[in-house]
């Protein structure tokens, strides 16, 4: 039994990566978080970890009073969420410890910023999404890095 199971798991699960790998949404994702991350690294602030996640979505909308259908289900236009995340400093002290009087209740977190996309494969437009939002991490990471630094009265292991 063993022997037929094997072969079915390994196909499955290397038949989505090849799957994958020919999407172009997913290479242009993957691409252009390769080619903004290793220019955040070489920054006087360096980034040390950054993420993309890409969701679609679709909906399914239809409304019922006391169990009975009131209307047709109707199926929305599918759409794209990108959420992107980053970390700047190092493992010892980054832009996601815990600042004192920050408003958010004494710690930040990671910051994660989220956008829609069009559905198409554009890929320009998700290129220009992901910069945008990683653009905008990166400064306010910077901000809360120092906001860190001077609390806690060291710096991260960056050689500023």
């Amino acid at each position: 039994m063993n022997k037929r199971i094997w072969p079915s798991i390994l196909f499955l699960l290397f038949g989505t990566i090849f799957i994958y790998a020919q999407d172009p949404v997913f290479n242009t994702v993957k691409t252009e978080l390769n080619r903004n991350f290793e220019v955040l690294k070489q920054q006087t602030v360096p980034a040390y970890y950054g993420f993309v996640r890409l969701d679609e979505m679709q909906a399914i909308t239809t409304a019922a009073s006391l169990g009975k259908l009131q209307s047709e289900a109707i199926l929305n236009s599918p759409n794209r969420v990108m959420s992107i995340g980053l970390r700047v400093g190092d493992n010892n002290l980054d832009n996601s410890h815990e600042i004192r009087e920050s408003g958010w209740g004494g710690s930040q977190g990671i910051s994660v910023r989220g956008s829609y996309i069009p559905y198409e494969d554009n890929t320009r437009i998700i290129k220009n999404n992901i910069w945008l939002l990683l653009d905008d991490l990166y400064k306010e990471g910077v901000q809360n890095l120092r906001a860190g630094e001077s609390q806690y009265g060291c710096q991260s292991r960056t050689g500023r």
